[in-house]
This record gives structure tokens, sequence and C-alpha cells, in this order.
């Protein structure tokens, strides 16, 4: 090595801070995209999927903000559109115990049977892709709830569409 010439060797904690730099700008680019935009296009490109403002005459200021997305008149999820703080889906029983061990951000439904809804609270340890996954369970659940004749309209307007 020539003389006059600095070399740096990063130590430990240089490495530790660089780590954990990066670690928080991955969680960011995996975890924190979901925006109210971007649930309510997700939801609204599921099919025969419509939204609307449910509880335009709720007493509470925060219910009257709530959006709600539906199937056929049914819900299958809401969130509030100024606070954005989580979005309320229907869920299999079994997997919302298995999910409420899994995430502490996931918890029984806001105003909602807590058997068969779940809270799921966003900008925290539950991955976009986990949102969505559950999203589209929770399209699907109600979906197979609904009559014959609805699924099977449901099936005909997308075919017009295509």
């Amino acid at each position: 090595m020539e003389t006059g010439k600095v070399c740096y060797i990063p130590n430990f904690v240089d490495t530790l801070i660089f780590v954990v730099a990066i670690g928080r700008v991955f969680k960011k680019l995996m975890w924190n995209n979901m925006n109210a935009e971007s649930l309510r296009d997700y939801c609204l490109s599921l099919k025969g999927v419509t939204d609307k403002m449910a509880f335009t005459n709720a007493t509470a200021e925060y219910d009257r903000n709530l959006l709600a997305f539906y199937v056929q008149d049914k819900w299958f999820c809401f969130f509030n559109v100024d606070e954005f703080d989580f979005c309320t889906i229907k869920c299999d029983p079994e997997e919302s115990k298995i999910l409420q061990e899994k995430y502490e951000e996931i918890t029984p439904g806001y105003h909602m049977n807590k058997k068969h809804w779940i809270s799921v609270h966003f900008n925290k340890n539950v991955p976009d892709k986990v949102i969505k996954g559950l999203l589209k369970k929770s399209y699907q659940l109600v979906v197979a709830s609904l009559k014959k004749t609805e699924r099977d309209d449901l099936k005909e307007d997308t075919d017009k569409r295509e």
C-alpha cells in the first residue's frame, strides 16, 4: 500500500447503520405504498364491484367518511377516506384467528361481527401483498354467498365488458 493514501475500512457500527437504513427503505417500498386511492383502485378492479359513502347520515364524523365496497349490494370492505388508518374486511373465521395471532395490526372488525370481519391497520407490518390477498378473499367470500342468479348476472356483466 502506498504511503499517504487513506484506506477506509468500515467498522461494525458503520455497517450496522447502513443495514438499518437500507432495511427502512426496503420496508417503506414493500409495506407502506398502500393509500386510499390505490386501495380503492384495487377493489374496483374486481368484477362487479361498486363503492359508495354508505353512512352519510351517521352521527359520528368518522363513520360519515367510510367508503364501502359492494358486490350486488353486499359489502366486502370499508375504510375511512380521510383518516385511512385501517380497512375492515370480511374474513373466514379460522383464518381470522391465525391472522390476528400473526399480526398485531389485524384486529376484530370495527363495528362488525367480530367472528366474520377483521380490521387491518395500515402502514405497519402487514405487507400490501397480504392486504390485497385478504381483499380478494373477502370479495370471493361475498361472491360465494350470492344467489346463483346473482353470480350469473355478475358473470354476464363481466362478459359484456370484455
